[in-house]
């Protein structure tokens, strides 16, 4: 588990840069043409379109390599002025992949709708990479534009299969959308979610064959750690997909520019969609019956889906300090035979503490989230109980039950400390002492009892008083 955060507004400061200047074949003997071409082309008021049509074939009878030269530097030269031509030029087979590498040229929002629209309609996949091409140059050099509505795909795109991993411990998770085109492949894209930034990656691939898609999931189901796929149908991916672009928005975070380009998977609701996870037994109705699921929630840290939600020594390095000098009481204790209760109750105070301030009110909420999808994936898989599990303690983080009343947060932090206590005695070696040990930890800045006395901890009852390192000490 990544370090529990506030979702804050991150505007990074992106270097802008104004598109390359033409870089295609030498035009020497032809400027005296590409000149005219300009000055009968490039006008205030749009060319007739005879005047148009007498530009286009003068472009066709150049050499390819020419012909794109020539329209890269009309655009260069005439930006905005140069949009009727390269519009026209689109409609042209012979001068389309020309005019949508001169586009690129054009620092105007109106040269990357023109691109959109190729991106997303034009039947050659080679100008449509190259439109692609073309919109991401735009976007470096900082032009912005009104991208399409959403658009349901085509009747011929029937659902093939809609799929979500589970959330690993950074909170990211990939969901898969695949669909039938009309040449019998699939069309497939993959959307990479975050719970703090929103939508992180998107990538997709036309024409992609089934058999190749169902490998790359069961590839993922078989890695180390494995990704736990569960099939969500199309309305539930959907719905993930929108909850990470509103946090996008909160965020700061930009969509990935890709994201434009595969949106179209998504479609609109339907009124006939079947919906797989509206599942009866997950409700919360049904899960706050049963508080004994909410005590047995520690034992998903065992399974493959949670094992790396446990927090990390940079994590938890604030509070180690107490809890190192706590356990090394409980060791010795055990070594002579006798339990330290003090040392026990010590480490549940600075375990309880640790849970308050890692999982802060914004923490709560991701925690609750991917609890609640967890329970889904899981309920998916064929783990019921451990389904109920997840959905009961999203439950009671949803009704406000303090965060160190939580078996499950309780356990995580704990293990993330033991974890970090181990590490450093390792480090320590077997001939490492308190004292060492006390000083690592006067050198992380966290304050501990005096080595000498090492006085058992206040009452829990009580609440004990706090050093300058927000550490609980006992009085």
């Amino acid at each position: 588990m990544s370090k529990p955060q506030k979702r804050a507004k991150v505007r990074k400061s992106i270097p802008r840069r104004k598109p390359a200047a033409p870089t295609s074949a030498d035009l020497s003997a032809h400027e005296d043409q590409v000149a005219d071409l300009a000055a009968r082309l490039l006008t205030p008021e749009p060319p007739a379109p005879e005047v148009l049509a007498a530009g286009l074939d003068e472009l066709r009878a150049f050499e390819a390599p020419v012909a794109q030269a020539a329209l890269e530097q009309l655009a260069q030269e005439g930006q905005a002025l140069a949009l009727p031509l390269l519009n026209a030029a689109l409609a042209d087979e012979a001068l389309v992949a020309s005019a949508v590498l001169a586009l690129a040229r054009v620092a105007d929002p109106a040269a990357a709708q023109l691109l959109d629209e190729v991106a997303r309609q034009h039947p050659d996949r080679a100008v449509v990479k190259t439109a692609r091409k073309s919109l991401f140059e735009l976007r470096r050099a900082g032009i912005a534009w009104e991208a399409a509505p959403d658009e349901a795909p085509r009747d011929e795109w029937p659902l093939y299969k809609a799929i979500a991993s589970h959330i690993d411990g950074t909170g990211v998770r990939s969901v898969w959308i695949a669909r039938r085109d009309m040449f019998g492949g699939l069309r497939v894209g993959n959307f990479v979610l975050s719970e703090t930034i929103g939508i992180k990656d998107c990538d997709g691939a036309d024409g992609f064959g089934q058999v190749d898609f169902d490998r790359i999931i069961e590839r993922g189901a078989e890695s180390d750690p494995p990704l736990i796929y569960a099939e969500v149908g199309l309305p539930h991916a959907r719905r993930l997909i929108e909850e990470a672009r509103a946090i996008n928005k909160e965020s700061g975070a930009q969509l990935p520019f890709e994201f434009y380009t595969w949106k179209d998977l998504l479609g609109d609701p339907q009124p006939d969609e079947a919906d797989p996870t509206q599942i009866d037994e997950l409700a919360p109705e049904a899960l706050g019956e049963h508080p004994e699921w909410l005590e047995q929630a520690p034992a998903l840290l065992e399974l493959p889906i949670c094992a790396d939600w446990v927090p990390d020594e940079e994590d938890v390095d604030p509070y180690l300090g107490r809890y190192g000098l706590s356990r090394l009481r409980e060791m010795e204790g055990a070594f002579e035979g006798v339990a330290d209760l003090g040392a026990k109750q010590d480490e549940g105070i600075v375990v309880r503490r640790a849970v308050r301030e890692l999982f802060d009110e914004a923490s709560v909420q991701i925690m609750q989230r991917r609890l609640e999808e967890t329970a889904l994936v899981l309920w998916l898989t064929g783990e019921p109980e451990a389904a109920r599990w997840a959905g009961a303690t999203a439950v009671a983080l949803a009704e406000d039950v303090p965060q160190e009343e939580i078996p499950l947060l309780y356990e995580l932090v704990r293990l993330g400390l033991d974890r970090a206590f181990a590490l450093m005695l390792d480090e320590l070696g077997p001939s490492g002492t308190v004292q060492e040990l006390l000083a690592r930890s006067a050198e992380a800045g966290v304050l501990v009892p005096g080595e000498e006395s090492l006085a058992p901890p206040a009452p829990v009852a009580a609440e004990p008083p706090k050093s300058a390192g927000g550490v609980y000490l006992p009085k």
